[in-house]
């Protein structure tokens, strides 16, 4: 993608996303995939499966090149960790932040590996920028069809914990819990993990769901959230305007500022440490573990 007049897009590290519009969808989050110092392209990498529909679908079947798309600025809630040391995990599509940051830690000479799952090799992306990869690191393709899942043969790198390693994964909620599994069983400290899912985490999805007030700090106008309602809900319905794009707790849009009262966090991109901070909350999924919330709105 190229900006419609031809300008420089703004810039972006490793990790990023954009939101694009899709027309009569409303916003997909898409991870940037290309190289972040070319200033005028912005890449991405869709997969259209049997069970694809909206966002995947249309930009497979109905959009052409020359069209216009609305696209929001790139933001990172997936940055690329400091340390000596990198053990990329990817399954599936979750290749695409993955590769980006292969490459931007190969090119100022760091150590990786990075790990690939496919069904098969038939479904491997990238082939020439993997292949690129390998004279900088270890690139290894794993294909379920040929007995090599996480769940079937645990790489060897992940047999042996080194405190200055980080372990990075993005791919589907399975995916994640088995090489959380695998850390834990290998004893890897959680500090070490960083990861981003394609979907929400199971227990966020099925945990109980209770009333509480929120109080917005400019006005101190406050506002009743009932069990069945969001926070973000509640606000627009207030006519407070609310920036929302996945409506999952996965993008990190509507993240704000809490300013009293005890956030119960159900998002799945803020850190462990953000989350321990209690100053912030997700509008769209997260709720209060106290009576309600003060927010910095």
């Amino acid at each position: 993608m190229q900006a419609a007049a031809g300008e420089i897009l703004p810039a972006y590290s490793a990790g990023a996303h954009i939101d694009i519009i899709i027309p009569g969808v409303g916003p997909r989050q898409y991870s940037l995939c290309g190289t972040p110092d070319r200033s005028n392209t912005y890449e991405i990498c869709v997969r259209l499966t049997d069970a694809s529909t909206g966002g995947s679908r249309y930009l497979h079947q109905q959009l052409k090149a020359g069209d216009r798309l609305a696209i929001s600025p790139p933001r990172n809630h997936f940055p690329l960790p400091q340390a000596g040391r990198y053990l990329l995990f990817a399954g599936g599509i979750g290749i695409t932040p993955l590769l980006a940051m292969a490459e931007a830690i190969a090119a100022r000479k760091g150590a990786l590996e990075l790990h690939y799952y496919v069904a098969s090799s038939r479904q491997t992306a990238f082939s020439p920028r993997l292949n690129q990869l390998t004279a900088n690191g270890t690139v290894a393709i794993h294909c379920s069809e040929e007995g090599a899942s996480l769940r079937q043969r645990v790489p060897e790198c992940l047999t042996v914990p080194h405190p200055d390693t980080a372990v990075i994964a993005c791919g589907p909620e399975g995916f994640i819990q088995r090489l959380r599994s695998v850390m834990e069983e290998y004893r890897w400290s959680p500090s070490q993990f960083v990861f981003e899912r394609f979907t929400p985490a199971a227990e966020n999805n099925t945990a109980a769901k209770n009333a509480f007030y929120i109080e917005l700090a400019s006005s101190g106008q406050r506002l009743q959230v009932a069990a069945d309602q969001t926070i973000a809900q509640v606000l627009q319905h207030a006519g407070v305007e609310v920036m929302l794009s996945c409506e999952q707790g996965m993008c990190g849009s509507c993240i704000t500022g809490v300013l009293d009262g005890i956030p119960e966090h159900r998002d799945s991109v803020l850190t462990a440490e953000e989350k321990a901070g209690n100053d912030q909350i997700t509008l769209c999924c997260s709720r209060a573990k106290s009576p309600g919330l003060v927010l910095d709105l």
